[in-house]
């Protein structure tokens, strides 16, 4: 704050100056601080420069502005030569290099290819300083840093990597022996960048500003952070990445961004996204790419597949897949219609959905079985209410001479029969209690003895 107050005040000595008549001027105490600072400033600067073998050439003419500035400081503030070179050594006195070349690169007195500024010299200068605390070059320090959450070293070493030349002339004589021209895109003996590192030690500002210097990571690295904010970054600076990445992560955001810019699509993407529950980029991607869903993955369909997965909220989706698929559409896979996978699943409000929206009861599966006879066969007592409203109101046969209701009864005495292993295996809830394959057979027949026997 006090070099920075120091060249402010320096510079509104020079711009008021001419406004005032040169004996009737009046020089404050803070002006007059600013001015003898300078001069302090030039005189330390030059020596600094005068111990290191072949950058004394570094600013030609320094010795030249010495002395106008001396000439024009004693003048306004009437001193003797003699006078101002006494208050000018005592501020050398109290003075160090860095301070010096700081002001005088604020002020403009040096100048170091008009692309150094002051900032960004003081930035530099702390980052070194840390390299000679702790004991470390560069590109260590730079990683130490940026784990440690040390943002404006961070930014000091950035100053470094892009601007390191211009930095190295100016610098005092304790920092010339470091390496400043490092690349940023260096990697520790890991293989991470410095982003890399940020993400890892949960740096978010950091790793955010590393982005904006140009750092990039894999999409999968930049998902490890703990809000996502990162791989969005990326993603709006144009970085390219897999959908399936994003959509196995937890930023479903992400993938709906991506499939928004028009990135392509394929039915492993639609797959991958409805087994993640991924119900919004499911949708996302279906109303982009609609065709997908009779697209085959290993002979399966996408409306069977939802159908049986039996996710929450997919019922939403039966309505675009009606549209793009008929509903009696056999899966060769499995051979079934939406109508025995709904079932299979345990699906009641998919199966109802069907039924009430053109389904019709006696379509049959690959096997030859209508609804009613997969109900039977996987002993989905709660399916039968559905079914049997839907159905003609005729005695019916699973085949020649065995009805619906013998059917039932004899998959009841034989649960090999049962296509559910997991009702068949599963214990009763309490002892003395009948098991829930008993309960459902049980009451599967005696709904089917009321209606059709």
């Amino acid at each position: 704050k006090e070099k920075m107050m120091i060249g402010w005040l320096l510079l509104m000595c020079i711009a008021v100056a001419p406004l005032l008549g040169a004996e009737t001027e009046e020089i404050d105490e803070a002006c007059r601080d600013a001015i003898i600072g300078e001069l302090a400033a030039l005189m330390v600067h030059t020596e600094g420069l005068a111990t290191r073998p072949g950058d004394a050439s570094l600013h030609a003419g320094l010795n030249e502005v010495i002395d106008r500035k001396q000439k024009e400081a004693a003048e306004k503030l009437g001193l003797e030569p003699s006078e101002l070179e006494k208050e000018v050594a005592a501020r050398v006195t109290k003075m160090d290099a860095t301070t010096a070349t700081g002001i005088l690169i604020g002020t403009g007195v040096v100048r170091v290819g008009g692309a150094l500024s002051q900032s960004e010299y003081e930035l530099a200068v702390k980052a070194l300083e840390y390299c000679k605390k702790e004991v470390l070059r560069v590109v260590p320090a730079a990683f130490a840093a940026v784990k440690a959450g040390k943002i404006d070293l961070v930014r000091g070493f950035i100053v470094l990597a892009r601007k390191g030349s211009l930095v190295r002339q100016v610098l005092p004589a304790e920092f010339v022996t470091y390496n400043l021209d490092f690349n940023l895109e260096t990697t520790n003996k890991k293989g991470e960048n410095l982003l890399a590192v940020a993400i890892g030690a949960n740096q978010e500002e950091i790793a955010s500003l590393l982005i904006e210097e140009g750092l990039r990571v894999e999409m999968n690295v930049a998902l490890a952070s703990e809000t996502g904010t990162l791989a969005q970054i990326l993603l709006e600076r144009g970085q390219q990445t897999e959908l399936s990445v994003l959509l196995k992560s937890k930023q479903e955001s992400l993938a709906l961004t991506l499939i928004e810019r028009g990135c392509e699509l394929t039915v492993k993407d639609l797959f991958l996204a409805l087994s993640e529950k991924k119900l919004a980029a499911v949708n996302a991607i279906l109303q982009a790419q609609p065709g997908l869903i009779t697209e085959p993955l290993e002979s399966r369909l996408f409306g069977h597949e939802v159908i049986r997965q039996a996710i929450e909220g997919t019922a939403a989706l039966l309505p675009i897949i009606a549209k793009q698929m008929p509903l009696q559409t056999i899966e060769k896979y499995s051979e079934d219609t939406l109508a025995s996978a709904a079932v299979k699943s345990g699906w009641v409000g998919a199966y109802q959905w069907l039924l009430e929206n053109g389904f019709d009861p006696m379509t049959p599966n690959g096997l030859g079985d209508v609804p009613l006879v997969t109900v039977i066969k996987w002993g989905r007592a709660e399916f039968l209410g559905p079914t049997l409203l839907s159905m003609p109101e005729a005695e019916g046969e699973t085949s020649p001479g065995i009805s619906y209701y013998e059917f039932a009864r004899l998959t009841w005495a034989n649960p090999d029969r049962c296509e559910n292993r997991t009702l068949v295996a599963a214990p009763a809830p309490e002892s003395g209690k009948e098991t829930p394959y008993n309960t459902a057979y049980r009451q599967i027949t005696n709904v089917l003895q009321r209606n059709w026997n």
